[in-house]
């Protein structure tokens, strides 16, 4: 959150005081970057939420340390696809890895929410970088900023402020493409692998050979619309469909 106050104040030191780009096109992509950071932080928040422990106890079998799916560490069975977090303390169905960027594991109830996180962020970091690029480019590269006639043994509090905004401008645009860059390569990997394959990365780990694992799936479309939902109400009427063609047809 700190890094995104730092964006955001890089941002208004630069492209919102642009008087030489019009006022409709700064509010315009001024708002678009608003959508974007709720969008993010909304997703964080819930990812953050979204327990993940499995309370319907009466679905799993009776205990029995003999069995597969037995914890040695929650002292009773756990589903299939099932692993033990050492830092929850608790066992985690389909659980990918405990997130230290929201303090909870990615399991099957907040991986659809992780990947939108994950995707504002992405698209969050990317734009403040062509927003700011322009600055970066005319105040760092040509030096045409208030660093060349800036004296730091003679200077006043105005001279000060420049300074420090010329900073926050170079800055935003810096570390707004190496964290994009960063997350670009996260989320194309979590993709291309977690999402094809319908595995967890502790199933990757388990199994070397992807196509060993016995829920791998390499049906991109179907595992994307399973896991990530893009459109939640229309997937599940589609779901509901499903099941009721499934149930039998009564006489009246």
């Amino acid at each position: 959150y700190l890094i995104t106050i730092f964006f955001t104040i890089g941002l208004l030191c630069s492209f919102a005081i642009d008087r030489r780009i019009n006022i409709i096109i700064r509010i315009i992509l001024l708002i678009i970057y608003l959508f974007i950071l709720i969008f993010t932080i909304y997703y964080h928040y819930k990812s953050m939420m979204i327990s993940n422990i499995n309370d319907n106890d009466e679905y799993l079998p009776d205990s029995n340390e003999n069995s597969k799916n037995y914890c040695n560490k929650c002292k009773k069975n756990r589903p299939n696809r099932s692993h033990h977090c050492k830092i929850c303390g608790v066992c985690i169905l389909k659980m990918d890895h405990h997130c230290p960027w929201i303090a909870n594991c990615v399991g099957e109830k907040n991986e659809r929410e992780f990947i939108y996180f994950l995707f504002g962020s992405t698209l969050g970091t990317l734009y403040v970088f062509l927003l700011t690029i322009k600055y970066f480019y005319s105040e760092f590269i040509k030096g045409n900023g208030a660093n060349n006639k800036y004296n730091y043994y003679n200077n006043d509090f105005h001279e000060t402020i420049k300074e420090m905004i010329l900073c926050m401008k170079q800055g935003t645009c810096a570390l707004s493409f190496v964290v994009g860059l960063f997350l670009i390569l996260l989320t194309t990997n979590y993709i291309m692998k977690n999402i094809k394959y319908d595995i967890t990365s502790i199933e990757m780990l388990i199994f070397r050979n992807f196509k060993d694992c016995p829920y791998y799936n390499d049906n991109l479309k179907d595992n994307f619309l399973k896991r990530i939902r893009p459109i939640p109400f229309f997937n599940n009427c589609l779901y509901e469909l499903d099941d009721l063609k499934d149930e039998p047809k009564y006489k009246n």
